[in-house]
């Protein structure tokens, strides 16, 4: 009776370390057993009725072609981001090698102060 009240004060869940192990009864462990079976059954059934359904195939064969689609939709992402910094490289060298014959020794020498300060950061 105590026990009990503990279970009730703790929402249901049990108070000991040991669950229905305290209780040390065959015919406790029999029940619940037949119970856990019981509540599994309507699922297994459930997923029987989706899987026995004349459109599931076709819905199985969607599901695939969507995520072959996710897949080479990342990897031409992928690709144009590289294509990016490939360009963003290429214009940094053109830069760096056309500024002296083009710019203003000003500009020249902000910008060797810009990349001697770049690399102090990394």
């Amino acid at each position: 009776s105590s026990r009990l009240k503990r279970a009730r004060r703790a929402g249901g869940f049990s108070t000991s370390d040991s669950s229905m192990g305290q209780f040390d009864s065959l015919t406790i462990y029999w029940i619940s057993s037949v119970f856990m079976i019981l509540s599994g059954l309507p699922f297994l059934f459930l997923i029987k009725l989706v899987e026995g359904h004349k459109d599931h195939k076709r819905f199985d064969e969607l599901g695939k072609k969507i995520k072959d689609l996710s897949t080479k939709v990342t990897d031409q992402d992928r690709r144009w981001v590289k294509c990016q910094r490939l360009l963003r490289t290429l214009e940094n060298v053109a830069l760096e090698a056309n500024l002296p014959k083009f710019a203003k020794p000003g500009i020249v020498e902000r910008y060797e102060k810009l990349l001697a300060a770049e690399a102090d950061t990394l």
